[in-house]
C-alpha cells in the first residue's frame, strides 16, 4: 500500500516579509491601546508586596519539605504497627490456645485417673491377691487413687501428661510392686 498517495499534500505558505520601520513605527504609536504593553505595565505593586509573595513561596517550599518528611515517617510507623499487628495476632491466637489447653486436658482426662488408678490398683492387687486382705486390698487402691488423681489434672495440663501415661504403668509396675509383695510379704507372715 503507498499511503503517501492518498495523503493530502499540505501546502506550508510562505515566510512573511519583515517589518519595515514604519510599521514598527506604528507599532510603538499604538502603545497605550496594545494589550502586551498593557500587561507588563507597573500597577502599582510596592516592595512589601513582592516581599511578602516571596515570604509565602518559601514558606510554602519549606511546608512542602516538612509534608515529604512527615509522610515518609508516617508509612515508616504505618509499617511498624502492621508488624507489631502481626505478631500481636500471633500472640493472641498462641493465648487463646494455652487457655483452651486445660478445658480440653480437663475435658478429655476426666476419666483418665479412675482409669489409670483402677488398672493398676486391679494390676498390683491381682498379682499378690492370696496375699492380701480384702480390707488391706481395699486401702490400697483407694490410696492409690487418692494420691495419683490429686495432682494428675495438674501434671496433665502443664504437659507432663504424655510422661505420667507412659511411664506410670512401668514404674508402679515394677518398682511398687516389688516393694509391695516384699514390704506386705514380711509384714503378712
Amino acid at each position: 500500500l503507498n499511503f503517501r498517495s492518498t495523503l493530502k499534500r499540505v501546502v506550508l505558505h510562505s515566510r512573511p516579509d519583515p517589518p519595515t520601520v514604519d510599521h514598527i513605527l506604528a507599532d510603538i504609536r499604538a502603545f497605550p491601546n496594545d494589550p502586551v504593553f498593557s500587561v507588563l505595565e507597573d500597577r502599582g505593586s510596592s516592595d512589601n508586596e513582592v516581599e511578602t509573595k516571596y515570604l509565602q513561596s518559601c514558606r510554602y517550599l519549606e511546608m512542602n519539605e516538612w509534608l515529604q518528611e512527615v509522610s515518609g515517617e508516617l508509612m515508616q510507623q504505618r509499617e511498624e504497627l502492621r508488624t507489631a499487628g502481626e505478631q500481636l495476632g500471633i500472640s493472641v491466637a498462641g493465648v487463646k490456645g494455652r487457655a483452651l489447653e486445660p478445658v480440653f486436658m480437663r475435658h478429655h482426662t476426666s476419666g483418665l485417673g479412675e482409669h489409670l488408678t483402677s488398672g493398676i490398683g486391679e494390676h498390683l492387687t491381682s498379682g499378690i491377691g492370696e496375699h492380701l486382705t480384702s480390707e488391706l486390698r481395699e486401702h490400697l487402691t483407694s490410696g492409690l487413687r487418692e494420691h495419683l488423681t490429686s495432682g494428675l489434672g495438674e501434671h496433665l495440663t502443664s504437659g507432663l501428661g504424655e510422661h505420667l501415661t507412659s511411664g506410670l504403668g512401668e514404674h508402679l509396675t515394677s518398682g511398687l510392686g516389688e516393694h509391695l509383695t516384699s514390704g506386705l510379704g514380711e509384714n503378712l507372715t
